[in-house]
Formats: structure tokens, sequence, C-alpha cells
């Protein structure tokens, strides 16, 4: 756990806040952006409630497409912890 709350520290991974968001392709109506906003807001409040050790495994595979053992390496666990990890946080 010490080695992740210290990776957390030097490098967060790559989350950006829910108010810059992806910037909308130019056909995208005003709805659709007001709709994809709140669906990120979602999701970022549903990680938020999720275990650190789950909300970093699913963050370091999403956001910066890490494979299993490179967040096994960064975390700490074996690649088999951070497959459960990964499955027990989606189905949450």
């Amino acid at each position: 756990m010490n080695r992740m709350r210290d990776f957390i520290r030097e490098k967060k991974p790559v989350m950006s806040p829910v108010d810059k968001g992806i910037e909308p392709v130019s056909n995208e109506t005003p709805e659709k952006r007001v709709l994809h906003k709140e669906m990120q807001r979602e999701i970022y409040r549903q990680l938020e409630q999720l275990p650190e050790s789950y909300r970093l495994v699913l963050l370091l595979k999403y956001t910066n497409e890490l494979s299993y053992e490179e967040i096994a390496d960064i975390t700490g666990m074996s690649s088999t912890k951070v497959r459960n990890a990964l499955y027990r946080g989606k189905k949450r």
C-alpha cells in the first residue's frame, strides 16, 4: 500500500477535471455535450466511492493504458491481484 501511495504522490494517474471534459466534435449538439458532461460526472462520482486500491488499478488500466504487469510493478501487487482488483472494481 505504501508503494501505491508513493506512486500516487509522484505521478498521479491522468484524469482531467470534469469541467474541462473532452473537446466536443463540431457536429455535437449542446444537448449531447450536456449529457456527456453529466455522464462524466457520474463516472467520477462512482470512482470516488471505490476503495483506493480498486480506483488506482482502474485508473492505471483505463486512463494510462498500462498492462497488468506494469500495474503490478507500480502497486506492489501480483498480476493476479491486479486482475482481481480490476474485476471487483468494475463489478461494483
